[in-house]
């Protein structure tokens, strides 16, 4: 046997044990040998939908399943180190590190802009009280540009915190 019809076998291995189903059902050898030269099995995720299987184990499976031996894991060691890094959740933290860094640069941004807001709410305050309420509007452009920009600023400090709280989200879920 070569590696390449090891690494296949192993991948149906992974297979069953991932759907609690073989690879490939037929009713004989030939439908079976059939079965196997048309690709690779139906996705584990969609076999079974119930079991919220991992992304990156069903991908692992169904690269070591493919129709190619050009095109699976070229040993049965590449394999088990695929598996095991997937075990070890290799990826998921490396996913949840670059995650982390995006949620703490947001709420770095989101901390600038609630600086930068209160410095013009003050210089708003300091404008509402020192421009007479009795001037027409078109005399009051600085004061309507700072409440614009006031709250220009808000809008884009709930933006911000937004992103910083689903990417830290998002790396909890990993």
């Amino acid at each position: 046997m070569l590696p390449a019809s090891d690494v296949f076998g192993l991948g149906a291995i992974l297979y069953e044990i991932l759907t609690r189903t073989k690879a490939y059902q037929a009713e004989g050898l030939l439908q079976l040998l059939f079965q196997c030269t048309q690709g690779p099995p139906e996705d584990p995720r969609v076999r079974t939908p119930g079991r919220a299987l991992p992304d990156e184990i069903c991908d692992i499976a169904l690269k070591a399943l493919q129709h190619e031996p050009a095109d699976r894991f070229p040993t049965g060691r590449e394999l088990g180190d695929a598996v095991q890094s997937f075990l070890e959740g290799r990826h998921r933290r490396e996913h949840a590190d670059r995650q982390m860094l995006k949620a703490s640069e947001a709420w770095g941004a989101w901390s600038a802009i609630g600086g930068r807001r209160s410095e013009l709410a003050a210089q708003l305050e300091g404008l509402e009280e020192s421009t007479p309420k009795w001037l027409p509007l078109d005399q009051k452009s600085d004061l309507v540009e700072l409440r614009q920009r006031v709250h220009d600023l808000e809008g884009e400090a709930a933006s911000t915190l937004e992103t910083a709280v689903s990417a830290a989200e998002l790396a909890l879920t990993f």
